[in-house]
């Protein structure tokens, strides 16, 4: 892959906090599947290595660079958090009106309550 494929990836990558699976490259804009076929068998990745945001602590406006997360689902976080004075666990954020489950689980890895 050229050098715009990789300021994409990385991009991505620093955005996410961390690819938890290899697939999130096929969420990369722009990049070919045909190359996601070619590579995938030849990449890993390590989740041990995401950089968690704690959603006790971060502004509405760290929570929507996320893109995962997004500015109105950052906004319904930080409203819950209100109410609740704090997470006291991840689960909690099920009760966020905009996240269902999918959402849940594609975001849930990359937030932590301390």
């Amino acid at each position: 892959i050229g050098p715009g494929y990789s300021r994409r990836i990385l991009g991505f990558r620093d955005a996410l906090g961390g690819f938890l699976k290899v697939e999130q490259l096929q969420e990369v804009y722009g990049f070919p599947d045909s190359t996601y076929q070619q590579l995938k068998d030849k990449l890993t990745v390590d989740p041990a290595r995401i950089k968690k945001i704690n959603v006790n602590m971060a502004t509405e406006e760290e929570l929507g660079r996320h893109p995962y997360i997004g500015r109105k689902l950052a906004a319904g976080i930080i409203k819950l958090r209100n109410d609740l004075k704090n997470y006291a666990d991840i689960e909690q954020l099920r009760q966020v009106p905009l996240i269902n489950e999918e959402k849940y689980r594609k975001i849930a890895p990359y937030l932590s309550t301390h």
